[in-house]
């Protein structure tokens, strides 16, 4: 697992554009997409967390005013 963590983090890094100069042309393509892809992952990931962050949030908000309207009427 580690191994395999490691070399996809090479790939990552290899398709950044810093080492365009570097990349044989036949792994040129391939490695800008992955490159590319993993970014638009990322991305659609800590969308998806602020989301969640964004619900709790709200749930944490209902239960604070479920307490404040209870203690208010009662």
């Amino acid at each position: 697992m580690f191994r395999t963590l490691l070399l996809a983090s090479a790939a990552f890094v290899w398709g950044g554009p810093q080492f365009a100069e570097l990349r044989p042309a036949p792994l040129d393509v391939p490695l800008v997409t992955f490159h590319h892809e993993v970014k638009d992952v990322m991305r659609d990931a800590v969308v998806a967390v602020h989301g969640v962050d964004k619900v709790r949030n709200l749930r944490f908000m209902d239960e604070y005013f479920e307490f404040v309207s209870g203690r208010l009427n009662g």
